[in-house]
C-alpha cells in the first residue's frame, strides 16, 4: 500500500504552453513517486445526421485512421516535456474536455490531476469557458492547476 496521496497521475493537453508547462511538472511528479502518467486530448466531432449511412461508414473510417495518426502526434508534442524514465500513456477521446477528464479519472486508481490554465480573465473567460475551472467543480479528484508563463 503507498503512502502516497496518489496512486496515477492524469494530464489533460491542448497543445498549449500551459499544457506543456503542466505536463512537464505532472511527469517529473509522476516520475519521482513511482507512479503512472495519462495523456488525454479531447476532441469532440459529430456526424451531421443528413448525411447517408455510406458516408457515415466512409467518416468513421477516416476518423479511425485520424485517431490513430493523432495519437502519435500527442506522443511526438509530448515528448520534449517528459521526464526521462516516466511511465507515460496516451489516449485521444471523442467527447467533451470536461466530460473525458472525468471519465478517464473515474477509471484510475488515487488519481489526482495536474493541468495547465490559460490565465483568461474578464469577457474572453466568459465567452470562451474555463475546462480547468468546470474540472475543479465537477470532477471529484484533487487537481494541481499551473497557470501559464506567458500566454499562448
Amino acid at each position: 500500500m503507498s503512502t502516497l496521496p496518489y496512486q496515477s497521475i492524469l494530464c489533460p493537453v491542448d497543445f498549449s504552453s500551459g499544457a506543456g508547462d503542466a505536463l512537464r511538472i505532472g511527469s517529473q511528479l509522476a516520475k519521482s513517486s513511482g507512479v503512472p502518467l495519462k495523456v488525454i486530448y479531447a476532441t469532440h466531432f459529430e456526424a451531421p445526421p443528413f448525411i447517408n449511412e455510406s458516408a457515415q461508414m466512409e467518416l468513421a473510417k477516416g476518423l479511425v485512421n485520424a485517431k490513430l495518426a493523432a495519437q502519435d502526434a500527442l506522443a511526438s508534442w509530448c515528448e520534449p516535456f517528459l521526464a526521462p524514465g516516466a511511465d507515460v500513456s496516451y489516449e485521444i477521446l471523442e467527447r467533451p474536455p470536461v466530460d473525458a477528464i472525468r471519465a478517464v479519472a473515474e477509471t484510475l486508481p488515487g488519481c489526482w490531476i495536474v493541468m495547465g490554465t490559460h490565465g483568461r480573465t474578464g469577457l474572453k473567460r466568459l465567452l470562451l469557458g474555463s475546462v480547468t475551472e468546470r474540472t475543479l467543480r465537477e470532477v471529484g479528484v484533487p487537481v494541481v492547476t499551473i497557470p501559464p508563463r506567458h500566454t499562448d
